[in-house]
């Protein structure tokens, strides 16, 4: 562990929180987990970080402003300089065959550095405010939009089906899935792909009363709307579906109302809509 006086290289918002870069010197970053002392301008005691970047010549702190201290910590702007004593306690253990990050609020704040030395294992992370994590929607064509702070953000797509997972993100020609650099310019050329499995679920059913030449239409998660006709015996068939819940209804017989219909992975899924046939 060592003693020195640092630069700040800069300081970002990142939602309601700040990213503190200082230039890294001499000083070893540590393991993840692990903490540094840092000089709060104007006040007596410094203040514990948790390390949650080691970038090349930099180390970065994530802090929330919620006191004298970190207040002060969070003022600082790129030129000044501040004492940062460590790395000081002990890191996380890093020989876990599947691990899980779990991080909420400004705990968050160690797991980028620990996720950069695991090759990005899946996390989970709570927030108390969206304002610390950026929802975009996906339109029925694909495209999104969001606005999003200046800083490095990670893309990852939540409540993707059983089987589905992200496969790359690029902006351009460029891999971002490590993280995509935002200033105060629109960026518009970002691709994210998701590889869907290999054979998505069947739903096929039966429908009872409808009219001559009438459809049934499903409703439901990421392909919006599909539509199939009713065969003469009542029959239709939905060959490859997204997994998740539908709402399927026969536009030409408001009448036989909306029917719930739950697609999971495997095998074939069958639905009724109306009234059953009566037995023979």
């Amino acid at each position: 562990m060592r003693r020195e006086r640092r630069t700040v290289t800069n300081r970002e918002a990142v939602g309601p929180y700040t990213l503190l870069r200082v230039d890294r010197g001499g000083l070893d970053p540590g393991a993840p987990g692990q903490f540094f002392m840092l000089e709060a301008p104007g006040r007596l005691l410094p203040r514990p970080m948790s390390l949650c970047l080691a970038l090349p010549g930099e180390l970065a702190f994530l802090i929330d402003p919620i006191g004298p201290g970190t207040q002060a910590l969070c003022s600082l702007e790129s030129g000044d300089s501040l004492h940062v004593f460590g790395p000081l306690g002990h890191g996380f253990h890093l020989d876990v065959e599947r691990p899980l990050l779990v991080g909420g609020g400004i705990g968050i704040a160690p797991l980028p550095y620990l996720s950069a030395k695991l090759d990005r294992p899946p996390a989970i992370l709570g927030f108390r405010t969206e304002s610390s994590f950026v929802t975009a929607t996906i339109n029925a064509d694909g495209t999104f939009a969001t606005r999003l702070h200046a800083g490095q953000h990670v893309a990852d797509l939540g409540g993707m089906p059983v089987g589905y997972e992200l496969r790359s993100v690029r902006a351009g020609n460029t891999d971002v899935a490590k993280g995509l650099a935002i200033t105060d310019a629109d960026v518009s050329n970002v691709v994210i792909t998701v590889r869907a499995p290999a054979q998505l679920p069947r739903l096929r059913g039966r429908v009872s009363g409808a009219p001559a030449n009438a459809k049934v239409q499903i409703t439901g998660p990421i392909v919006g709307s599909q539509t199939a006709s009713i065969g003469t015996d009542g029959t239709f068939d939905f060959p490859a579906l997204v997994p998740g819940l539908y709402y399927a209804r026969v536009p030409e017989a408001p009448a036989l109302g909306t029917t719930l219909v739950v697609v999971t992975q495997g095998g074939v899924n069958e639905a009724v809509i109306g009234a059953p046939p009566a037995r023979q």
